[in-house]
């Protein structure tokens, strides 16, 4: 199956390392560091909730996220273009230089969008104003986990329950951004986003547009993204942690397969029921066979004696009896999982790794500090508990006098 416009373009652009590219960039106001929730089938990106804002998940019925999250200083970069490859960037006139800021002069380069590539794909992107990376000083994965899986059942059962189980659940924890961007994209699929395009000085195509697009673009193959006041800036590409919804059917008493006695078979082993007067039985007698080397013959002898109590087996029956109606009346309980984290390079997550082991090493010591405070407090307690009575002992003492 041929994947999604999304998931063709993030692919094609994911070998500059800059987190994962959005082929529809998301408004700043919804999809920043710290906001939790989902990407639809479009692209566009739905906050369930923002864990970089202490009270909002308070508001929004989840517990405390539990851990203050320190924004690092915005850092600037200047992209300018992005495109997935030489021949790309050739095809879309981007190494002949795409902005009107870097040439006065037209440019004539025309790329014709019909897959002539054969099975690669070409997608590119401008920005030529700034592009703001913005990302927590320390972002701790085993945390976000933990508030993730305590909040499972609140998250699944939510107002959002149908779209977090399709789309899964991403917190996203860095952001690149900025005021104005193009972006086009050439697919290697059936799926038609192409078109032929000539570029000008400006960095808007021009010219007549030959093909046809499945995506709102304009007419010479590019999408013009521009930020409202509202957005505050959009979103290019992001990186985060993504959890998915697992299902489990939630069992009564020992469950399905419960441990039994282990035994080791004896082939000479074998029982004999126990009878009382009137015929009922009342328990078995467990005998084995065995070997009498001086006389050659084969004997019996008695091994143990179990007791029946009736009515210890007719109260076990009906626990059991109850526990079968329950697991069989059982719905699926839901939870969610870490599936993957995106948009991070292999440096980068090694580095996230000593943050949080160092972090981790921390909060031990602070740990280890506390249950040294109290000891010394104690002890210093019990020094004046003893002053104390060896005060009261000699003012006893006086008075005896």
């Amino acid at each position: 199956m041929a994947p999604s416009p999304h998931d063709e373009y993030a692919a094609l652009m994911k070998s500059h390392g800059e987190g994962y590219y959005l082929f529809r960039p998301q408004p700043y106001s919804e999809c920043h560091p710290g906001a939790i929730g989902y990407f639809d089938n479009h692209g566009t990106f739905h906050k369930v909730t923002d864990i970089s804002d202490p009270e909002l998940p308070k508001n929004d019925k989840f517990t405390e996220y539990g851990y203050a999250l320190e924004r690092m200083p915005s850092r600037e970069e200047g992209w300018k273009t992005r495109s997935s490859g030489s021949e790309a960037a050739h095809s879309f006139g981007l190494d002949a230089g795409l902005s009107g800021a870097l040439s006065a002069a037209p440019i004539d380069i025309s790329a014709e969008a019909k897959n002539k590539w054969g099975k690669t794909g070409k997608a590119a992107l401008v920005a030529e104003g700034a592009v703001m990376n913005e990302k927590f000083r320390f972002f701790s994965r085993s945390v976000l986990a933990e508030w993730v899986k305590s909040n499972a059942k609140t998250l699944v059962n939510g107002p959002h329950k149908r779209e977090i189980e399709e789309y899964g659940l991403w917190a996203i924890s860095k952001t690149w951004s900025t005021q104005e961007c193009k972006i086009t994209m050439e697919s290697a699929h059936d799926r038609d986003t192409s078109g032929g395009l000539n570029v000008g000085a400006t960095g808007i195509a021009n010219g007549g547009g030959s093909g046809s697009s499945s995506v709102k673009t304009n007419s010479e193959g590019w999408t013009v993204y521009k930020a409202s006041e509202d957005d505050k800036a959009l979103v290019v590409s992001y990186g985060g942690t993504g959890f998915k919804v697992t299902r489990f059917r939630k069992f009564f008493g020992a469950g399905p397969l419960k441990e039994g006695e282990t035994r080791t078979f004896d082939p000479d082993a074998f029982t004999r029921p126990i009878y009382d007067e009137d015929g009922n039985q009342t328990g078995i007698e467990r005998w084995r066979k065995f070997h009498d080397p001086e006389t050659g013959q084969i004997g019996e002898e008695k091994i143990g004696e179990e007791k029946i109590d009736k009515e210890a087996e007719r109260k076990a029956e009906e626990e059991q009896k109850r526990i079968d109606e329950l697991n069989a009346q059982a719905e699926e309980e839901e939870a969610l999982e870490s599936a993957e984290t995106i948009g991070l390079t292999e440096e980068e997550a090694r580095e996230e790794a000593a943050e949080e082991a160092q972090y981790l090493w921390g909060e031990y010591k602070e740990m280890l500090m506390a249950a040294q405070r109290i000891l010394e407090t104690a002890s210093e307690n019990e020094l004046r508990k003893e002053e104390f009575l060896k005060l009261g002992n000699k003012e006893g003492a006086g008075l005896n006098l």
